[in-house]
């Protein structure tokens, strides 16, 4: 009887370890199959704005779509980066290293994350006004995911459940997908919902402060057919996505230089990128931002400092 149980048992555990084996392979593969289908995907998308990102007339390789309804902001941005896709999934598949990208944002005080890649929070402190004090920021805590982290696909993503002016469901995605050895394809998206009496006072805000301020994709063409940028409420969204935009393009350019000069680089970077959109940014004094971020940077390191990451 007990030889009898322990070969009952045998075929037991080997018809359970069978049906297992091909419950689970077949789920990794199509795990596989999805993110490659995503990838081509993405780069399919490339082919369709390939023309309007290589005649770019922002003077770098990206394309500008915005929408802006009275309960709705989105903004995407579809651009090339002189990076293989391998160094932007070394990197962007880091909550650290997003802080330091982010903080490079005029407007953000200080940018601190906890837990890991698989349950990751990262909290901005934003400010209305670039020279706003840490002590003015808005809080926002942003849920940071790695939806894929492929051979061929880096797809992340941020979402945080409120924001300033009363809006909700902000949701930052970067997905990116290799060109060739050098070069990748990186789609940027940012969007947001509020009420109509939000949309109100965002309009009433920017009319008072961003008056003068355009954005980057065309409303029309002028009489010399040079492009006319839109304003408003679609100017001030997009502004702030292409803030980070830059920052990003900050981040790499900087990895040329050993570890102790980049975060000094990153801020040449940032500020010389911005300075060439003078139609959409306000003059920041290279020592006056170099200033506020160097604080910042304390005041991050000093928050950071009292976070228990895993």
């Amino acid at each position: 009887m007990s030889n009898g149980k322990i070969s009952i048992l045998h075929i037991f555990i080997l018809r359970l370890a069978a049906v297992m084996f091909c419950v689970l392979i077949p789920c990794a593969v199509l795990q596989s199959d999805a993110a490659e289908q995503q990838a081509e995907d993405l780069i399919a998308l490339y082919a369709q704005y390939e023309s309007r990102i290589a005649k770019s007339p922002l003077g770098l390789p990206l394309y500008f779509e915005s929408r802006v309804e009275n309960d709705f902001s989105g903004v995407d941005i579809y651009g090339v980066l002189d990076f293989p896709l391998e160094t932007l999934q070394k990197e962007l598949s880091k909550p650290k290293n997003w802080c330091d990208i982010i903080i490079l944002h005029p407007n953000i005080r200080a940018c601190t994350y906890s837990g890991d890649t698989s349950g990751s929070v990262l909290v901005l402190h934003n400010v209305k006004r670039h020279f706003h004090a840490i002590a003015e920021a808005y809080q926002m805590h942003f849920k940071y995911q790695i939806m894929s982290d492929s051979r061929s696909l880096l797809d992340i993503s941020m979402k945080a459940d409120s924001g300033p002016f009363n809006s909700t469901d902000h949701k930052l995605r970067l997905r990116a997908g290799a060109l060739d050895a050098k070069r990748s394809f990186v789609h940027l998206s940012y969007s947001y919902t509020y009420g109509p009496l939000q949309y109100i006072a965002m309009r009433s805000y920017f009319a008072l402060f961003g008056v003068r301020r355009a954005g980057f994709s065309i409303d029309s063409f002028d009489d010399k057919n040079g492009p006319v940028y839109v304003s408003g409420v679609k100017g001030a969204v997009e502004r702030n996505v292409m803030r980070y935009y830059l920052a990003i393009l900050a981040y790499f350019d900087a990895m040329k230089y050993p570890p102790e000069q980049r975060f000094e680089k990153r801020l040449s970077g940032w500020i010389g990128l911005s300075d060439r959109y003078t139609e959409q940014f306000p003059k920041i004094e290279n020592e006056q931002y170099f200033d506020f971020k160097r604080l910042d940077l304390k005041n991050q390191n000093l928050l950071q400092s009292g976070i228990v990451t895993r």
